[in-house]
């Protein structure tokens, strides 16, 4: 079942450290390593991490900025992105401070 999932660009909700998007490289037992990863901070315009990966969110979410990898010790949930959340989640503005 997880080899359905790599290589494929999900939203992951972590245990503690939060909701994730990139691009899923390995899975092994509750770890997940992600690619070209964002945090979605805190979002506006879905209410759920369900709602993110079929829709997005909107552009007064906090998104950070993209970095190489992320590997996530416990996840809760990986979630396969719609075409459309893809990229709003891709063009969303790199919350700062």
């Amino acid at each position: 079942m997880k080899d359905l999932l790599k290589g494929k660009i999900c939203v992951v909700r972590s245990n503690m450290a939060g909701v994730f998007f990139g691009e899923v490289v390995e899975i092994e037992g509750s770890q997940v390593l992600i690619k070209n990863a964002r945090k979605i901070w805190r979002w506006n315009g879905a209410n759920t991490v369900e709602d993110i990966s079929q829709t997005g969110v909107l552009s007064s979410s906090k998104v950070t900025v993209m970095v190489e990898t992320v590997l996530i010790e416990k996840f809760e949930q990986i979630i396969p992105c719609t075409e459309f959340a893809i990229t709003n989640l891709t063009n969303q503005e790199v919350w700062k401070a």
